[in-house]
């Protein structure tokens, strides 16, 4: 069966230089290589999701409480780390609480750029970071919530490393706050929905 998820997948073309960041955690020593050609120089992509599997793209913000979404690393066939930032849009009226650390070594923040270590070669989906926020039941409907790069790497992209220990440029996803059925997102199995987050993207 065709995987969906391999819409969001990009190989990059770039040799990443990334390491100013990384180094910063101790995460790993990194080595600047080119894209490899292996299943391990899949960088997949980092998404925003309602679930710890990335299966579910809505970010639901109907009622006054608290809620989570969930940072996923998926598309990967093994990955021992990643950098990314979250910044909620202003489409969206919750109040950053505060994140979730799922590993140990995690340095910064959601909203301020993240780095993650994975402690061991891990295939995706992997569950990264969860964002905990007040949400108020206010925020439009149709809301794209992206993940984007760390704003403190030089290279201007995600990035993660592979279980070669090689960094990589990933994709960063997007989850829709308040989705209706004209944002409709739903599992990755369904052509129709994620071959709208597909042209979103750009191929």
């Amino acid at each position: 069966m065709r995987n969906d998820y391999a819409l969001y997948y990009v190989c990059p073309t770039r040799e990443p230089r990334v390491k100013e960041v990384m180094k910063k955690v101790a995460l790993l020593t990194f080595v600047g290589l080119l894209c490899a050609t292996t299943v391990y120089g899949q960088a997949g992509v980092i998404v925003l999701a309602g679930d710890a599997q990335g299966l579910d793209c809505n970010l639901s913000d109907k009622s006054p409480g608290v809620c989570s979404f969930y940072a996923v690393h998926i598309l990967t066939p093994g990955a021992m780390a990643c950098s990314f930032s979250a910044p909620a849009p202003s489409c969206f009226t919750g109040s950053w609480l505060s994140d979730a650390h799922v590993f140990p070594v995690t340095l910064g923040d959601s909203q301020n750029g993240v780095a993650i270590g994975y402690g061991e070669c891990r295939p995706g989906p992997i569950h990264v970071l969860t964002l905990n926020f007040f949400c108020q039941g206010l925020s439009q409907n149709c809301c794209y919530y992206s993940v984007k790069p760390h704003p403190d790497v030089t290279s201007g992209e995600v990035e993660v490393v592979d279980c070669n220990e090689n960094p990589l440029y990933a994709r960063g996803g997007f989850g829709i706050v308040n989705s209706t059925t004209d944002c409709e997102c739903g599992p990755p199995t369904r052509d129709s929905t994620w071959g709208k987050v597909k042209s979103t993207f750009g191929d």
